[in-house]
């Protein structure tokens, strides 16, 4: 007994340094797994890789700190999801004077228009986009175009369509989750998704308290497609007038599944007379020219009553997501007057606009073209 004392002391010496040795060894190990992890190094270095519109598998980074947003739409809808100094190039069309930029975001983000030029609208330049070295470029236009522009510059380039509000919504809602997935926003993506149901949840359900003899006619003119366009001008479906069910007198020709630009007759808008026309703001001049070369459109019920009104601008280089859902707003006023009777237009637009672009625009943009208001055509 009294001579294993000193055995056991000498075995458990030597257990526990080696057990300590063996401890520190793996920790080190650990730690240096970790160490070269790119998972665990920064999250802002992780390469993700993402499925575009086109079906492409892109590897980009994630949260990328330098973007170029190029083609209708990729802007707009880059800047939902990512802060403008992230924005290191911008195409032509975001550069210009005052009173050449008045698209919604053009006029929250001011810092665009003194961002390097990368080329013309619609992709911009490859050379000039890879002098930028951005992290990554945002593509909106066509497929095989973001794969050349990849091949061009060896930048990632992920092609988006977005969508519209109509059929093509799950569209829209799955490139804003792409995106949200991108810049580390997925909480971001969802609040646009959840809040944009909500709002048009609200105009259907508001239209379907109004019963059939109370929906008046109504025709949307002036619509804007590629250039500026006159009153005959429309797009069919009007995702405003689908989520008010209103009687739209075009649809009743024009059956188009998606949302397609067209231009009606004259004849044909003078023998539907609709009870009320809208137009879009940014093309009145053209209206006003309508006016003066066509003497007919004065005999029209809706210009003699004086039910002719203005909305937002529906697009400028590509759809205002948030000026269309505000305009719904405008449209249940003028015509529904009983259910939108809680509800200021305005104040609408402008709680809208600030989630969508985070701070609301309605009054800047009223100074290019006065909207959700009451107009007389015989008068210019």
């Amino acid at each position: 007994m009294v001579t294993s004392i000193p055995l056991f002391n000498n075995f458990y010496h030597r257990f526990m340094k080696n057990f300590l040795l063996i401890s520190l060894a793996v920790v080190f190990i650990l730690a240096a797994g970790a160490f070269i992890n790119p998972q665990s190094a920064r999250v802002s270095g992780e390469v993700l890789e993402i499925e575009d519109r086109g079906g492409r598998i892109v590897e980009v980074p994630h949260e990328p700190e330098e973007v170029i947003a190029v083609g209708s739409g990729a802007p707009r809808n880059v800047l939902y999801f990512t802060g403008v100094e992230n924005i290191i190039g911008v195409e032509e069309g975001e550069v210009g004077s005052d009173d050449e930029l008045y698209r919604d975001y053009q006029l929250v983000y001011e810092e665009l228009r003194e961002k390097p030029q990368i080329g013309p609208n619609h992709g911009g330049d490859s050379e000039l986009i890879a002098r930028q070295d951005p992290d990554l470029i945002i593509h909106s236009g066509d497929v095989q175009d973001a794969e050349d522009l990849q091949d061009r510059t060896e930048i990632p380039v992920v092609y988006l369509d977005f969508g519209d509000l109509h059929k093509y919504r799950d569209v829209l809602f799955d490139d804003w989750r792409i995106l949200g997935e991108i810049f580390g926003e997925e909480d971001r993506a969802e609040e646009l998704i959840d809040f944009t149901e909500e709002i048009i949840s609200d105009l259907e359900s508001r239209g379907q308290e109004v019963t059939e003899e109370k929906r008046p006619e109504v025709f949307i003119g002036g619509m804007g497609h590629r250039g500026a366009h006159g009153l005959t001008s429309v797009r069919v479906p009007f995702p405003p007038l689908e989520f008010l069910d209103a009687d739209h007198v075009a649809e009743r020709e024009l059956d188009f599944d998606t949302v397609t630009q067209a231009n009606v007759d004259r004849e044909q808008l003078m023998l539907w007379d609709p009870d009320y026309i809208f137009m879009d703001s940014s093309n009145l001049n053209l209206v006003y020219d309508d006016m003066d070369r066509h003497d007919e459109f004065a005999a029209l019920k809706a210009v003699q009553k004086e039910r002719t009104h203005t909305l937002l601008p529906y697009s400028s280089y590509h759809r205002q997501f948030s000026n269309i859902l505000a305009n719904g707003y405008y449209i249940g006023s003028v015509i529904y007057p009983e259910a939108f009777e809680d509800v200021d237009p305005v104040d609408r637009a402008e709680e809208i606009m600030e989630v969508f672009l985070g701070e609301p625009v309605f009054e800047e943009q009223q100074e290019f073209f006065p909207s959700f208001e009451q107009i007389n055509l015989l008068e210019k």
